[in-house]
Order: C-alpha cells, then sequence, then structure tokens
C-alpha cells in the first residue's frame, strides 16, 4: 500500500492531418489519445463531426467541426483562411519581427535559473498592505508635484491683491523639467532598494522606524 503523488500531463505532440472536405493540410497538436480516435473513426473529417463537443475538449477543434458543417450544407464554399494555420517561415525578417516583440523585461533562461530576481518585484496595489499603499500614495504625490505640505510653493498673495500661485509658475521653468527627467530615471532603483529592506525589516520597530525616517528625508 505505497502512494505516491505524482502529476502526469497528456503526451501531446503536433501531428499533420488532412482534411478531405476543405482539401487542405493541418499541423495541430493532439495527444496520444486523440490520434487513436481519429484513427479509429477513419479521418479528421469523420472525428470531428460525430464527435460531441464535450469530447473534442478544444476550442479550435469545434471551431474546425463548425467549418467543415458549412462545408458539407455549402459544398460552393469559398475558401477562408483560418485563424492560428499560417506557418511564417523561420528566415531573417521573421527572426527580427519575434526579437522586436519580445518583452522588456527579457531574461535569458540561464540567468532566470540561477538568479533570484524577486527583489526587482513590484506588488500591484491590491496585494499591498495599507501602510503600503500609504507609502506609495505619498511617492506618487510627490512625483507628480502636488505634495500639500511644501510651504514655499503654496499660493500666496502679491502685494495687488493678486493670487500667485508658485507651483504653477515653478512647472513651467526648465529646471523643473531637467530634474523630473532625472528623478524618473532613478525613482524605480529608488523604490525597488526601499522595498529589499523594508520586506526585511518590517517586523524589526526600530529599524522600521529608521527606515522611514531615511526615505521621507530623501524625499524632501
Amino acid at each position: 500500500m505505497k502512494y505516491r503523488i505524482e502529476t502526469q500531463k497528456p503526451n501531446i505532440y503536433k501531428k499533420k492531418l488532412r482534411s478531405d472536405l476543405l482539401n487542405r493540410d493541418f499541423k495541430l497538436w493532439i495527444s496520444m489519445k486523440t490520434r487513436k480516435c481519429i484513427m479509429k473513426a477513419g479521418s479528421l473529417d469523420k472525428y470531428l463531426l460525430n464527435t460531441k463537443e464535450k469530447h473534442i475538449d478544444s476550442k479550435f477543434g469545434v471551431y474546425l467541426r463548425d467549418i467543415l458543417r458549412e462545408k458539407q450544407a455549402n459544398p460552393e464554399m469559398p475558401y477562408q483562411y483560418i485563424p492560428g494555420t499560417a506557418q511564417l517561415p523561420r528566415n531573417r525578417r521573421t527572426k527580427i519581427w519575434e526579437h522586436r516583440n519580445m518583452p522588456t523585461m527579457y531574461t535569458p533562461a540561464n540567468l532566470r535559473a540561477v538568479t533570484d530576481f524577486s527583489e526587482f518585484y513590484e506588488k500591484p496595489p491590491h496585494e499591498m498592505s495599507r501602510y503600503e499603499l500609504n507609502e506609495l500614495e505619498k511617492i506618487i504625490r510627490i512625483e507628480d508635484g502636488i505634495d500639500q505640505e511644501e510651504v514655499d510653493l503654496a499660493p500666496s498673495v502679491d502685494s495687488e491683491g493678486n493670487v500667485v500661485d508658485k507651483l504653477e509658475e515653478f512647472k513651467k521653468t526648465d529646471y523643473y523639467f531637467t530634474n523630473r527627467e532625472q528623478i524618473k530615471k532613478i525613482q524605480p532603483m529608488r523604490i525597488g532598494i526601499f522595498k529589499r529592506y523594508w520586506d526585511r525589516f518590517k517586523f524589526n520597530k526600530r529599524r522600521r522606524e529608521l527606515l522611514c525616517e531615511m526615505f521621507d528625508e530623501t524625499d524632501k
């Protein structure tokens, strides 16, 4: 009576199959059980037309079955492209296109296997605690330039009685745009470093308060 926890996946591979009704070939990912059922039915068309949808268990298979039924009802139906059946050649042009469409945070497999990238992971808002949401709100307010605690940039009244918005005037200067671009470049690195030490010392009250003080001091 020995038991073991083992997960077995279906034996799936790519197989070239022929449709007599559509008069064309398809390269489909099928399991060994599906191949045996197709061989038992006699052809791909007979398998799709005589099998129930719950047993096909494939969106593409059901879509192909509907096309076969339309072709069977109307033999004069013109040829139409079936999405997902295009086979692009592997040449220099397609390789450049694939490389251009890679995600921006692409990491080689050898680095993913031996390097810990958890320090660069940013929690989405629904995973943050209320303390982290509070810190995130402060960072967003500072980045957008709407911090209300700044006394120097608060609206004031000049000698003629007109309200002067110093913050809006400051945003129009070249100094503001230059520094904002520089801060945006280092902001993800700064937040990542803070998060790394916050996750490490968040249960230590003294270090946690010291870290928040240092973070608030750099905000100023």
